[in-house]
């Protein structure tokens, strides 16, 4: 994610100050935003080049980066024109970085719903193919429930916890705690706040205090009882986007060029027969693994941008102790390695599994541990 980075102290101002049609529309139809402090980046959302909402991502820095949804918004009028749904697809797919969502209203379950990115077992349980997340503060129990808890240490408050799950009758994410930082027994179903507009909307609360053992019990062994399907729904949405990002589909066929592609050409004095031989140097690198599906956009433009240019060497800085490991020139900037991508002389971050510039598969080559 590389648009729109920008830190703020608190998200209300930010608006208000910088996008006050936005604030006002907000104000009018009462959104709240809940995670108003400290987000990394703030990304515009457009429509027909005007800006109509945002979405607000936290970056969660594990053995790789997480980029996490935690407020979004869209003006009424611009909505269902799939804005919101192509930012998250967009994010979802990028193989290097995991993007998830900070405890979704019912609104955006929809919409993953609408495009088959979730799903819906008996007893209202949605599966999500995209991760959602939520702190252990946001955790709750009630009178009837709450002995099968333990509290939670303030230093371990906003340590965040992932679930594919989420109660559409409850409008919150569940989870089983199978690392007992909350439940006093492994694998104790857990639920989550909603979001306090779900909460006024669909009147919540009186949901929440009715839950019991039971209701937590009749989740979980839903939720086991799919096991299988579950696993069988995510192997589908890879597929699909597999076949989505297919040569034939982002580049054209073998005997016709997509209308994108011939755009593209185009714009950069090339001809149809300059397009057919890119789509066979992509199909081969493909086939050696030197690129992967969700890449192929990013290395045709990289080829379009390079076909009369001779590549250069790397030249590293005067301070920099060039290593290599698998054919890739590697160095050590104090804090990580730091990757040149043997296609274009980029630099990545060691977890970087694809070059962030031309796409090329580091992950093939980098496995120095």
């Amino acid at each position: 994610m590389t648009d729109d980075k920008i830190r703020m102290n608190n998200l209300d101002e930010f608006l208000r100050e910088n996008y006050n049609h936005i604030y006002i529309a907000m104000q009018q139809e009462g959104y709240t935003i809940e995670y108003p402090d400290d987000h990394i980046i703030f990304k515009e959302l457009k429509y027909d080049d005007m800006v109509v909402g945002f979405a607000a991502v936290d970056l969660v820095m594990g053995q790789r980066p997480q980029y996490s949804l935690s407020e979004c918004y869209i003006m009424p009028e611009y909505r269902r024109n799939n804005i919101l749904f192509g930012f998250i697809i967009h994010n979802m797919l990028n193989p290097n970085y995991e993007f998830s969502i900070r405890r979704p209203n019912r609104a955006i379950i929809n919409l993953l719903l609408k495009y088959d990115l979730a799903f819906s077992l008996k007893g209202n349980i949605i599966i999500s193919y995209i991760g959602l997340n939520a702190s252990l503060d946001e955790v709750v129990t009630n009178k009837k429930i709450k002995k099968l808890y333990k509290r939670v240490e303030d230093e371990y408050k906003n340590e965040l916890i992932s679930s594919s799950y989420y109660n559409m009758n409850l409008g919150c994410m569940v989870f089983f705690d199978v690392t007992g930082d909350f439940a006093k027994n492994n694998y104790t179903l857990c639920i989550t706040k909603p979001r306090v507009d779900d909460n006024r909307k669909y009147k919540l609360r009186r949901r929440f205090k009715d839950v019991t053992e039971s209701t937590l019990d009749n989740i979980a062994l839903n939720i086991s009882q799919h096991n299988s399907k579950i696993h069988e729904f995510k192997e589908d949405v890879n597929s699909r986007f597999e076949e989505i990002y297919s040569v034939d589909n982002i580049i054209g066929t073998s005997d016709q060029l997509n209308d994108n592609t011939i755009s593209i050409l185009e714009a950069n004095n090339l001809c149809i027969d300059d397009g057919f031989k890119f789509r066979d140097i992509i199909i081969k690198k493909l086939e050696d693994e030197d690129i992967v599906n969700y890449t192929i956009p990013e290395y045709f433009n990289f080829l379009v941008a390079t076909k009369d240019i001779q590549k250069k060497e790397y030249v590293p800085k005067d301070d920099v102790q060039l290593q290599e490991h698998n054919g890739i020139k590697y160095y050590d900037n104090g804090y990580m390695d730091i990757l040149v991508c043997p296609e274009c002389n980029c630099e990545n971050q060691d977890y970087n599994r694809v070059c962030s510039l031309c796409g090329f598969n580091l992950s093939k080559y980098w496995n120095k541990d």
